[in-house]
């Protein structure tokens, strides 16, 4: 039997078995969305991310959307990211490089450390969304990775050691490189501790 076929039968026979823990994530998700409608920023997102990924409700785009944008305008980071993502992948919007790029940069200047990390990637290579592009910016992408690492986001700190490996951006330094590598491997970022195996070798 197809995997997703007993896990459906799985569910099926839980929530039968445990009607409590049905009606216990219904009253759960009416809690969150009485929140979230009394203006609650936090359950607004929380919400949104719900229905972008069909988790506890049923998928909604539009509803992801709405929430987000209704927890956007009380300057929630995460909800701006969460446009952000929606407009790059076309994901319930149209592809849109300027609202993609205008809501990362939103989540970004919020201190959204992921919004910190995307740009980073993005004006690192350059993109193309919904048929335009993002061309490469290697001094922005390494002014949003220092931001990220900062935030000990630990993958910023991978790309930063890239960075200053191979003077992209910024002189190259790589004493400077190795020690953000260090702090990446510390913390289980796989490809910091094969660059470090590598500069070792």
């Amino acid at each position: 039997m197809p995997y997703l076929s007993i896990l459906t039968l799985f569910i099926s026979f839980f929530l039968i078995v445990n009607p409590a823990y049905s009606q216990e994530s219904n009253s759960a998700i009416e809690q969150l969305i009485e929140k979230a409608e009394s203006g609650d920023s936090a359950a607004q997102a929380k919400l949104a991310l719900k229905y972008h990924n069909g988790k506890d409700v049923e998928k909604d785009y539009d509803m992801a959307y709405h929430w987000f944008h209704e927890a956007a305008e009380q300057d929630s980071g995460l909800a701006k990211y969460g446009i952000a993502t929606m407009f790059e992948y076309g994901t319930g919007r149209p592809a849109s490089m300027e609202d993609a790029m205008y809501w990362y940069t939103e989540a970004s200047r919020f201190n959204y450390v992921m919004a910190h990390r995307r740009l980073g990637q993005i004006y690192g290579k350059g993109i193309t969304i919904g048929g335009e592009r993002v061309e490469p910016d290697l001094k922005k992408s390494f002014r949003f990775f220092r931001k990220g690492a900062k935030q000990l986001d630990r993958t910023s700190q991978y790309y930063l050691g890239l960075i200053h490996l191979r003077g992209l951006g910024t002189p190259a330094q790589t004493d400077v490189a190795i020690k953000y590598f260090e702090d990446a491997c510390e913390h289980e970022i796989k490809r910091a501790c094969e660059a470090l195996d590598k500069l070792a070798s």
